[in-house]
């Protein structure tokens, strides 16, 4: 038997923000954001570098007309 027995798993997350210019930047987020952002979100994005600080979703509320 080889290994210490401990057994740790790491998984990264990273979302592409499409800019108003067409321009794209992947960045890395953590695991708490990344399940509160989904594509079609539209916002504002704060980083610094290529470093993820936050993604302030624009509340906005589209109303449908049927």
């Amino acid at each position: 038997m080889g290994g210490s027995g401990e057994s740790r798993a790491n998984t990264s997350y990273f979302v592409t923000f499409e800019f108003a210019d067409g321009s794209r930047l992947e960045l890395q987020v953590r695991d708490q954001d990344f399940g509160l952002i989904v594509e079609g979100d539209r916002g504002e994005l704060l980083y610094q570098g290529t470093r993820f600080k936050s993604f302030n979703r624009d509340l906005k509320k589209e109303h449908l007309n049927f």
